[in-house]
């Protein structure tokens, strides 16, 4: 202490100490909350955020108990003559699911749901499923470990281990608890001055919305730690914006001009209830009927229909459960004739889709508006110009959704334009999607790509960064650290897989296993694991996979392609033309089965044949055929 002190003492600064250690706040559960927050409690406690998981109580035990395949083991509820031991429960209202402890460490959920006001147990499945199935409920599509827990539960860490294939999954509260939106209470429980956070509309969207968790850091931005999935992705929307699949609410509502005005959604929940601030009409009016332009527009008797009939109709799911639109959707009937999109009119008319086009024309006119224009472009009806058009929309969302269907035109030019426009767009979401759409472009190797791809790997925004990467296939640190965080489901470990073929065929191999065995049939896979398989001169193992790919996809060109290619270098020419014949009557328009067929067809001495097969791959483009065909002139048994 001496010297320091004798340095104070001649008046030079002591050196700064150093800055006391940051304490990390910890969970410390909901029940440490509701006795200071009173007013919050009484609106959580017994709400869906706070049942959307729990232990059996009274009234599910006596459910389960009426089923012949449930027995009482002391206090443990067993199902099955297996005796799997029922956990809990998922969902409170208007159903729930049971969860079965299975091997592994993992959580099932089952495929019966009990209906509350029905008081009787119905099957959540359309299709039938049988064990072994991705979505039978003892599949991997159904592990509550992968696909609910993280939004079902409050501090979940999942915990997979991949050499095991196992789960070691905890949580440190059952049901959506207080620090699943506020975060981390313990500093806040023991020091009332420091605040926790109020939540976002993006703290809802991690759960609201179908998305993939990129990365267990939060970031500034809700891509920095999620992939939203938006009307790009095929199956999920129609293409005005109205829901088709499961996709919950979040993309949906930020597809709508309450969003791009600025609603959220604390403007309509509460967020503790999770009920309506307002009941009815009343919701709406409270700011409608403040805007200076608003006319009331509906043309119905008062009382026959509500707003939300008409704009955010109810689609069910999982059989009995009906959820409403949060896209804020415009009924139009003529896009209904055009191109099939469902209109809100007919849930409640069926004098047929015509008629109703007719009255709504009459009411309103039939002159298309911006937003009916780009629904049109969407669906495909106005060419690549309506999309790039629809991709200059002044709103995020439909400018990303735009720029995600414009991966199936990025050979032409006016599309690669526009996708690299949108990969400097100033919303990460548009730089996202359209960094996914023109990957399609790479590999022609033009310079202004490349550069694009390079900047977007050091992009502001996590999201975007590791779609520029898996695009470019460069194992960057984020990249992998996403892939790892899924690394039991198989479309993370066929990825991981792709990074690996052609460095690396045998660190490749046994991921592509596990991928096909945890996909149960997925024929993108098997054609992954039929290339490592040939590479590592594992032939009757490749040629089994290529066989059970025109098996399971028996339209599928590629399959048949890639089956004549392998038995042409196993020295089987004729079952090779057999599968290569196949594949060209499938995809009439693609040179490479021609190309391949004239290549066999020349080494057989069949030199007449292999010319017309090498002229017909010319005429579709195929860039050797000019030079097979110079080499048939000079073949032998030509004429």
């Amino acid at each position: 202490m001496l010297p320091a002190l004798l340095i104070a003492c001649k008046g030079e600064p002591s050196p700064p100490l150093p800055p006391p250690p940051l304490e990390q706040p910890t969970l410390v559960g909901s029940q440490a909350c509701l006795g200071c927050h009173t007013e919050q409690a009484s609106g959580w406690e017994g709400s869906h955020h706070a049942l959307a998981q729990r232990p059996l109580g009274p009234d599910e035990r006596a459910a389960l108990l009426a089923r012949p395949d449930v027995r009482a083991d002391g206090g443990d509820l067993l199902l099955g003559a297996e005796g799997q031991r029922i956990t809990g429960a998922l969902g409170v209202d208007p159903m729930w699911q049971p969860l079965v402890a299975a091997p592994g460490g993992r959580t099932q959920v089952f495929d019966e749901a009990w209906d509350v006001d029905a008081e009787e147990w119905f099957s959540v499945f359309a299709d039938v499923r049988a064990p072994g199935d991705w979505g039978h409920w003892t599949g991997r599509g159904m592990t509550w470990n992968t696909m609910c827990g993280e939004c079902h539960s409050t501090g979940f860490d999942k915990r997979y281990d991949s050499v095991s294939d196992t789960y070691t999954t905890t949580v440190s509260e059952e049901g959506v608890g207080c620090e699943a939106c506020h975060g981390p209470g313990s500093l806040h429980a023991a020091d009332r001055t420091v605040l926790l956070r109020r939540p976002e509309m993006t703290d809802c969207a991690a759960c609201h919305s179908r998305r993939s968790t990129l990365s267990d850091e939060p970031g500034e931005d809700f891509l920095d730690q999620y992939a939203l999935q938006t009307l790009a992705e095929p199956g999920l929307y129609y293409p005005d914006g109205q829901i088709l699949d499961e996709v919950f609410e979040y993309a949906s509502f930020r597809s709508s001009v309450m969003h791009r005005e600025g609603v959220g959604c604390q403007d309509c929940h509460d967020a503790h209830s999770g009920r309506l601030v307002r009941e009815g009409d009343a919701l709406c009016l409270s700011c409608h009927e403040t805007h200076e332009d608003f006319q009331r527009h509906d043309r119905h008797p008062d009382g026959v229909t509500a707003c939300v009939d008409c704009h955010m109709p109810e689609t069910t799911y999982m059989q009995r459960h009906p959820r409403r639109d949060h896209g804020l959707i415009i009924p139009d009937p003529a896009l209904t004739q055009e191109a099939g999109v469902p209109n809100a009119c007919e849930r409640c008319h069926d004098e047929g889709t015509d008629w109703v086009a007719s009255r709504a024309a009459a009411w309103w006119g039939s002159e298309r508006t911006e937003r009916q224009e780009r629904a049109r472009a969407l669906a495909g009806l106005s060419g690549v110009s309506g999309l790039v058009a629809a991709s200059a929309d002044p709103d995020p969302y439909w400018r990303a959704s735009a720029m995600g269907l414009l991966a199936d035109h990025v050979s032409r030019s006016e599309a690669a334009s526009r996708l690299l426009v949108g990969m400097r767009d100033p919303d990460p979401l548009v730089r996202m999607k359209a960094t996914t759409a023109l990957s399609g472009r790479l590999g022609v190797g033009e310079p202004a790509v490349l550069q694009a791809f390079q900047e977007r790997l050091a992009d502001p925004v996590r999201g975007v960064r590791i779609q520029a990467a898996r695009s470019l296939r460069q194992p960057t640190p984020e990249l992998l650290t996403y892939l790892d965080l899924s690394a039991d489901l198989p479309g993370p470990l066929y990825e991981r897989a792709v990074l690996l073929m052609d460095r690396d065929p045998a660190a490749a191999e046994p991921l592509l296993e596990r991928a096909a065995r945890y996909s149960d049939g997925d024929v993108e896979v098997r054609m992954a694991l039929a290339i490592v398989y040939s590479r590592r001169s594992k032939s009757a193992a490749a040629e089994e996979q290529l066989v059970a790919v025109t098996t399971l996809a028996p339209e599928l060109a590629e399959g048949w392609y890639m089956l004549g290619l392998h038995r042409s270098g196993q020295g089987q020419p004729d079952a090779a033309l057999v599968a290569l014949d196949r594949a060209a009557a499938l995809s009439p328009q693609s040179p490479n089965p021609p190309f391949a067929r004239a290549t066999i067809l020349r080494d057989q001495g069949r030199v007449i044949e292999a010319r017309l097969a090498a002229e017909q791959a010319a005429s579709l483009g195929h860039r050797q055929s000019a030079a097979l065909m110079r080499s048939l002139e000079t073949t032998p048994g030509s004429p």
